[in-house]
């Protein structure tokens, strides 16, 4: 039950921010930091953002946001992928040979289908020290996605978001 309360709060944080316009408030190499203030929050939520869009195309592949939970403190991954995604057989995370790690799909909202975890100390540790991450979620004829997410500016990006 706590999972599950924790995984709707990191989906209403993130999709509060993916229905507006955020306050783009700087990059460090591939990621970038995001700010807006929610209405029902009153205080200002910063994540970090990085967006892989089809070659040739502005149609977004995949949308990865890091943030901390607001009460807690937790770090926490969403992760948006197009619609029309099998669903059932969720999201995978691998950070460069490492262990995969599966995610459930929660949702999916008018720009795609979402997928949360909080994260692991080892997970951001891997993060920080790692080049790239790999997203694989499956199209709607069972073919896998990969979908490789630069870790450049990694470490940065999320210190500047850490809590106080």
């Amino acid at each position: 039950m706590r999972i599950q309360v924790i995984v709707f709060a990191i989906f209403l944080s993130a999709s509060t921010l993916l229905h507006c316009e955020p306050l783009v408030r700087g990059t460090h190499k591939d990621w970038s930091v995001v700010c807006d203030v929610p209405s029902q929050l009153q205080t200002e939520v910063c994540l970090i953002v990085q967006q892989r869009n089809l070659r040739d195309s502005e149609q977004p592949i995949i949308r990865v946001e890091i943030g901390y939970a607001i009460q807690t403190g937790a770090p926490f991954a969403v992760i948006t992928t197009p619609l029309g995604v099998a669903l059932a057989a969720g999201l995978s995370m691998r950070i460069d040979n490492g262990e995969t790690t599966q995610l459930d799909y929660g949702s999916c909202i008018p720009k795609g289908c979402v997928a949360g975890a909080g994260l692991t100390d080892i997970q951001i540790t891997s993060m920080k020290t790692g080049k790239e991450a790999q997203f694989t979620f499956k199209d709607n004829h069972s073919r896998d996605i990969v979908v490789p997410v630069s870790l450049k500016g990694f470490t940065a990006a999320l210190r500047s978001i850490a809590p106080q």
